[in-house]
C-alpha cells in the first residue's frame, strides 16, 4: 500500500518508515513477533529475507527514527520510542502479519 504525498507530509518519520510492503516493516515485525530478544544484523537479515545490500540502511533508519536500539551488534525494539507512537496496537498489528507468514 502507498501513501500519497500529502498523506505521508502529514505521518510522523518513524511511521513512513514502517508503511505496508516496506523493509523497515519487515523488520520490525520480525522484531515484534520476537519482542524481548535481541539480534544481530545477520540474523534479522536471515529472519526477515530482507537483503545483504539493504539491511543495514533499513535498521539504521529505524534507529535513527528512535524505533530500533542498537547495542554492540545486538538490535531490538525501542521500549521509549514505542510508548510514543501507540505501541501497544501497532506491535499487535505486527506481530499478527509476521505470524500469518509475512
Amino acid at each position: 500500500m502507498h501513501t500519497e504525498r500529502d498523506d505521508s507530509e502529514s505521518l510522523p518519520e518513524a511511521r513512513l518508515h514502517i508503511e505496508e510492503g516496506t523493509n523497515g516493516r519487515r523488520a520490525m515485525a520480525f522484531l515484534a513477533a520476537n519482542d524481548g530478544h535481541a539480534f544481530t544484523r545477520s540474523e534479522i537479515r536471515d529472519g526477515t529475507g530482507i537483503s545483504d545490500g539493504s539491511i543495514g540502511s533499513v535498521l539504521t533508519r529505524l534507529a535513527d527514527d528512535g524505533l530500533l536500539e542498537h547495542r554492540g551488534q545486538y538490535w531490538t525494539l525501542s521500549v521509549e520510542k514505542m510508548d510514543e507512537i501507540d505501541s501497544e496496537a501497532l506491535l499487535a498489528e505486527l506481530r499478527e502479519e509476521w505470524n500469518e507468514g509475512w
